[in-house]
């Protein structure tokens, strides 16, 4: 697992804040880069990502043929909680994907607050 900080808390905190007051989030390539996706959801509190736009992603950064064993270590799906509450919620739980890492990040007080689910 790796932790959030640096160039890539960084980048995170940009899309973040770029924006409230909706959840975005998108994908983390091998622990070190950002990609966000379109968030295709009604409401601001919630996000909805396309399958088609995930696979692009994991087909650009070189994984085409990789097993799902693979992309599923070096990818990690994350959205935000602008509204502030840590963790995830029963949706988030309900909505998993086969990959092997989720995370949540709560915007509290200015603070990203990651938690892995």
């Amino acid at each position: 697992m790796f932790q959030l900080e640096g160039s890539l808390a960084e980048e995170l905190d940009v899309m973040i804040q770029d924006a409230l007051p909706r959840e975005t989030g998108g994908v983390i390539i091998d622990g070190r880069e950002a990609v966000e996706l379109n968030n295709y959801a009604e409401l601001d509190s919630a996000f909805e990502f396309h399958l088609v736009e995930l696979r692009e992603v994991i087909n650009a950064y070189g994984m085409k043929h990789a097993d799902g064993a693979e992309i599923s270590e070096r990818v990690v799906l994350w959205h935000s909680h602008p509204s502030g509450t840590v963790g995830p919620s029963r949706e988030d739980m309900r909505n998993k994907t086969p990959l092997k890492y989720h995370l949540v990040i709560a915007f509290v007080d200015g603070n990203l607050v990651p938690t892995w689910y």
